[in-house]
């Protein structure tokens, strides 16, 4: 099932994307066969960690490209400090971080324009109703600190060592960032169903 979603979202187009950079980027002199490897490694990784991380089925393709345009930019990878996999994944959490910051300001600045529309008698702008959704899902109820290693643990099977590898952080810290995220998520679940049976 995971992998059907992953194929549905990740289309043809993100692929022609990455190889057209690719091809672009072999000029720069990066190792195409290199980045090509990489690609095929940890594509449905990249995927995984971009949609779980919080970014929206609408701008998961283009987050996961500009992960391998990263990897592309910083190739060859100096001499490795942490894994392969947990230096794509670390690249990948910089770059959901930045959407993320990206959408933020870009909603605020949509509200501006909705409460001064509003104000002049203006019809309002549409709403980004993806975005808001996604801003108001669960793992929004986490600190971010909190979200990348409920995900990489809860979800993606990491083990801790992985992980403290990954965030160049002690194994304790791990368990306690852990342990607060799921006491986090027990808690917001627990208000969305006494919400939902209010209103029954």
């Amino acid at each position: 099932m995971e992998l059907t979603a992953t194929l549905l979202f990740s289309s043809t187009s993100t692929h022609a994307r990455v190889r057209a950079s690719i091809a672009a980027m072999s000029a720069r002199g990066v190792v195409r066969a290199e980045l090509d490897r990489m690609y095929r490694a940890h594509h449905a990784l990249v995927f995984r960690l971009v949609t779980r991380l919080g970014v929206s089925a609408a701008h998961a393709e283009d987050v996961t490209h500009d992960v391998f345009i990263a990897i592309a930019n910083a190739l060859p990878i100096p001499e490795p400090v942490v894994s392969e996999r947990a230096w794509v994944a670390g690249v990948t959490r910089n770059l959901v971080l930045r959407h993320r910051r990206d959408l933020f300001r870009f909603l605020r600045r949509r509200e501006a324009v909705a409460l001064e529309s509003a104000a002049s008698g203006d019809e309002s702008p549409a709403v980004d109703v993806d975005a808001i959704l996604e801003m108001q899902s669960l793992l929004g109820a986490l600190s971010e600190d909190q979200r990348v290693v409920f995900v990489l643990m809860d979800l993606e099977d990491w083990t801790a060592p992985e992980v403290a590898e990954m965030l160049g952080v002690k194994l304790p810290t791990v368990y306690s960032r852990q342990r607060a995220a799921r006491i986090a998520l027990e808690q917001a679940l627990g208000r969305r169903s006494a919400r939902e049976r209010r209103l029954r």
